[in-house]
C-alpha cells in the first residue's frame, strides 16, 4: 500500500492519496474501526485501488451521509485537500471506485473514527501562501493568505513598514484570508500570522517581505556648471565641447570610477549633437538618486546637460522614471565640477517634479554648496583630479594638473580634447590667457588667499 499525506493539525484535515492495485475497495481502510485521534500532527487515509479508474470519497460526522461535509471524485492520482475538523467529534468515511464512467457501490460499512476531546493551544505556526516571498509591484492593496492550522478559531495577522513589526496593530480574523490595504507606494511590507484558539495563541509564522510598485513620475531637472556658464538672459552655458565634436558617444563616468548602476555603458544619441540653440548638448552629467532617509543611492544615471540647464537622457527624452523610494534626494556630479545634493527629499508619486540645481532658493546638502550669481545657482567648477576637493596650491592641487596638461613648461601653450583639466569646457585646456583654465580655480577658493580650498557638500 502506498500513501501520501499532508499534516492535519487540530481543525483541518488535509489529505493526499496515492493508490495502489487491490481487489477489494471495501476492505484495508485505515483509519479504520473507530480509533481516537488527535487532529495534531496528522491524520492518514489509505485505502487499496480496485478495478476501477477513478474514486469518489465522502466524509461525514453521521453514518447516513446525507450532507457529506466532503465529497469529491478523482482518478488514480494523487489528490490534496482542507477538509475543517472538529474535536471531540465522531467522523466516518467511505469511497466508491468508477468502472468505465459508471460508479461503483460505496465501501460498506463505512470506516469511523474519532478526534481527541481535549483542546490545547496551537503548537504549529500557520504556513502563508500570498503574497509570495520577495513579492514585487504590488499596487495598492495585496491578499494576505495562509493555510489552516488545526485546532484553531481564529487568526491574529500583523503588517507593517518595520521588520520588528515595531508599533504594528494586530487584527483578528475567523478566516484565512484578507486584504492588506492601504499600501504606500515603492515601500516595503512584513506582514505574519499566528492561530489562536479558546486554550491559547501558537507561534508566528515565518515573517514574509514584500514591496509595493514604484510609481512612474516625471521629473524636471535643472543644472548648470559654473566652468561654462554665461551669465545672461536667459542664463545659459557654452557648447563648446560639442562644437569642437569632443563629447564622447558613450558616456565616460564608468571609465572614471563612477557607479553608474542604471545605464552603464550607455551610448547617447548621434543626431543631438547636431542641434544647436538652448537645447544643444554641454556634456555628460551622472544623476544619483538616493534614499531620502538615510541617503544611500538607490539608483544611478549617466545623463546629458543641455545649454539651458535641462538634464535629459542620453536619448534626449526628458526623465520619465519609476523612482525606487517613496521618498527621494537627487544629487548631481560632473567629472570636474564638485558635486551638490537636495537637502529636502521630495515625494515621487506620479505627479510631475521640478529640482531646480540652477535656482539659488533649492535648498541644498551642506553650506555653500554651489556657486552663485544673484539668483543662479551652479555646481563649483575645477576639481581636476576628482578628490572632491577644489585646490589651487599644496599637495595634490588642481592648478598643478592644468599646467601639467600643457606640457608643464610653457605656461602659453595649450592641448585639445575632452579632458578633465578643461574646467570651462571650451575644448581646449588653458593656462594663462583669455579664457583660461586656471583663473576659474582661483575663483571657486575665493579668488584671494591662494592657500584656500574648497570642499564639495555631500554626506
Amino acid at each position: 500500500m502506498i500513501t501520501c499525506s499532508r499534516p492535519l493539525s487540530i481543525g483541518t484535515f488535509s489529505m493526499s492519496v496515492l493508490l495502489m492495485v487491490a481487489s477489494d475497495v471495501s476492505g484495508q481502510m485505515t483509519p479504520c474501526g473507530g480509533p481516537t485521534l488527535d487532529p495534531a500532527p496528522s491524520i492518514t487515509l489509505t485505502w487499496p485501488t480496485g478495478a476501477g479508474n477513478g474514486y469518489q470519497m465522502q466524509l461525514d460526522t453521521t453514518p447516513f451521509f446525507s450532507d457529506p461535509i466532503y465529497s469529491s471524485s478523482f482518478g488514480s492520482s494523487s489528490l490534496s485537500t482542507n477538509v475543517a475538523l472538529q474535536y471531540g467529534k465522531h467522523y466516518y468515511w467511505k469511497i466508491a471506485p468508477t468502472f468505465n464512467g459508471s460508479w461503483g457501490a460505496f465501501s460498506s460499512p463505512p470506516c469511523e473514527f474519532y478526534t481527541n476531546a481535549t483542546i490545547s493551544a496551537p503548537t504549529t505556526a500557520p504556513n502563508i501562501g500570498l503574497p509570495s516571498e520577495g513579492q514585487t509591484n504590488i499596487s495598492g492593496s495585496t491578499q494576505l493568505y495562509w493555510g489552516a492550522v488545526g485546532g484553531s478559531d481564529s487568526y491574529d495577522y500583523q503588517y507593517s513598514t518595520s521588520p520588528t513589526f515595531s508599533g504594528a496593530s494586530t487584527t483578528n480574523t475567523t478566516g484565512h484570508s484578507v486584504f492588506l490595504s492601504p499600501l504606500a507606494v515603492a515601500t516595503t511590507y512584513y506582514c505574519r500570522v499566528r492561530a489562536k484558539n479558546s486554550a491559547g495563541t501558537g507561534p508566528w509564522s515565518a515573517t514574509r517581505t514584500f514591496y509595493t510598485q514604484t510609481v512612474v513620475t516625471a521629473m524636471t531637472l535643472k543644472v548648470f556648471l559654473q566652468g561654462p556658464l554665461v551669465i545672461g538672459t536667459p542664463s545659459l552655458m557654452s557648447d563648446g565641447l560639442r562644437a569642437a565634436s569632443l563629447i564622447p558617444t558613450n558616456e565616460p563616468y564608468s571609465a572614471l570610477g563612477y557607479t553608474v548602476r542604471n545605464n552603464y555603458n550607455v551610448a547617447l544619441t548621434p543626431s543631438l549633437l547636431s542641434t544647436a540653440g538652448n537645447n544643444a548638448i554641454v556634456d555628460w552629467v551622472f544623476m544619483e538618486f538616493m534614499n531620502g532617509t538615510n541617503n544611500s543611492v538607490v539608483s544611478s544615471y549617466a545623463m546629458l546637460l543641455q545649454r539651458d540647464g535641462d538634464v535629459v537622457f542620453p536619448d534626449g527624452s526628458a526623465i520619465n522614471m519609476a523612482f525606487p523610494m517613496s521618498s527621494i534626494k537627487v544629487a548631481v556630479r560632473h567629472r570636474n565640477h564638485l558635486a551638490a545634493m537636495t537637502n529636502t527629499p521630495v515625494t515621487p508619486n506620479g505627479t510631475a517634479l521640478t529640482v531646480n540645481f540652477t535656482s539659488t532658493g533649492t535648498a541644498t546638502y551642506g553650506t555653500n554648496a554651489q556657486y552663485t550669481s544673484g539668483a543662479v545657482a551652479a555646481l563649483w567648477a575645477g576639481d581636476c583630479n576628482g578628490d572632491g576637493i577644489v585646490g589651487y596650491t599644496g599637495a595634490n592641487n588642481d592648478r598643478d594638473k592644468v599646467l601639467v596638461a600643457i606640457g608643464g613648461v610653457v605656461p602659453t601653450a595649450s592641448v585639445n580634447g575632452y579632458l578633465r583639466e578643461d574646467v570651462n569646457l571650451s575644448g581646449v585646456v588653458l593656462y594663462t590667457g583669455s579664457g583660461n583654465d586656471r583663473d576659474i580655480i582661483l575663483q571657486t577658493i575665493g579668488g584671494v588667499v591662494p592657500t584656500n580650498t574648497r570642499a564639495q557638500q555631500m554626506p
